[in-house]
């Protein structure tokens, strides 16, 4: 059984590479809390998105903004992103593909996926 605990939004500036916006909420599914975000990145810099997610620059430079839901047991270090948008255009090769995301090195290498 679901349960919705919490929904709210959200905005953040990170540093250096744009904003972001996000729509974050909370369920329980099969006794589990998941933590479940839609976000929306703009990027404003994208010299320093490149240097930040060891991209280059060259491909960013026409990426003006990300989509992509984030998924996460509480509890697990790993997370999941999903339904990935590049500047609102579906991908077919990106819509039903699920990234993984176990440390900051994967995590760069999905985005390198992603971008080109």
């Amino acid at each position: 059984m679901k349960k919705k605990i919490k929904s709210q939004k959200a905005k953040f500036n990170l540093d250096k590479i744009g904003k972001m916006s996000t729509e974050i909420k909370y369920i329980i599914d099969q006794g589990e809390i998941k933590f479940l975000s839609k976000n929306h990145l703009n990027i404003e810099n994208h010299i320093e998105f490149a240097k930040v997610f060891q991209v280059s620059s060259k491909k960013i430079k026409k990426i003006k903004n990300l989509y992509f839901d984030l998924e996460k047991n509480i509890g697990d270090t790993n997370f999941l992103i999903s339904n990935v948008k590049v500047n609102n255009l579906e991908k077919k090769e990106l819509q039903n593909e699920t990234f993984q995301v176990k440390n900051i090195q994967n995590l760069r290498s999905h985005i390198r996926q992603i971008i080109n």
